[in-house]
């Protein structure tokens, strides 16, 4: 399925989503009218917990963003000009050699932080997929993700992590969003 086919089914979810939402609101003036028979305590905390319900799924249903409240399982290391260039949104993706046990998967929320420095995250990414090439494969748009412009870069980059650059060599490209707002110390 192509990306734009995944964006098109994306859209199509979440403005199917706030119909029910809406409809659900709709149906709850209907209903609130049955929960003062039962006393107001009662009316006071469903009340609360489904307008907080509500709110949480109308935000996700219009920004696509949900919050989530567990660790990010993993990190991803990058210098200082390839973090700013993910700040600013030119890459969006990294190459990392084959993994034999896989630590990240698609749909992980991982920490973006410096090469070197201590614990310290600076973005969360959330993982949108992972694909497994020859680098003698990777197409301009491949490039592009990584946010170099040339084979030579690719090559830099390669050797930075070890490796020489030659037609059997296969790495893997993995893809990502940016989470959220920066965090500052």
């Amino acid at each position: 399925m192509t990306l734009r086919w995944r964006r098109l089914g994306l859209v199509l979810l979440r403005a199917l989503i706030l119909f029910a939402l809406s409809a659900v609101l709709v149906g709850g003036f209907w209903f609130h009218a049955e929960f003062y028979k039962l006393g107001l305590p009662i009316l006071i905390i469903t009340g609360a917990v489904t307008v907080t319900m509500m709110v949480l799924a109308f935000r996700f249903a219009i920004t696509g963003e949900y919050r989530s409240f567990s660790r990010p399982k993993g990190f991803l290391e990058f210098e200082l000009d390839e973090l700013d260039r993910v700040r600013h949104g030119l890459k969006k993706s990294t190459l990392r050699k084959p993994q034999e046990k896989r630590e990240i998967r698609p749909g992980n929320v991982v920490s973006a932080r410096l090469i070197g420095n201590d614990d310290t995250e600076v973005l969360k990414l959330r993982i949108a997929g992972i694909d497994r090439k020859y680098l003698a494969d990777f197409d301009k748009g491949d490039l592009r993700a990584l946010g170099i412009g040339s084979k030579g870069e690719l090559s830099e980059m390669w050797g930075k992590l070890g490796g020489r650059l030659d037609e059997r060599v296969c790495g893997e490209l993995i893809f990502f969003e940016r989470l959220g707002r920066e965090r500052r110390k």
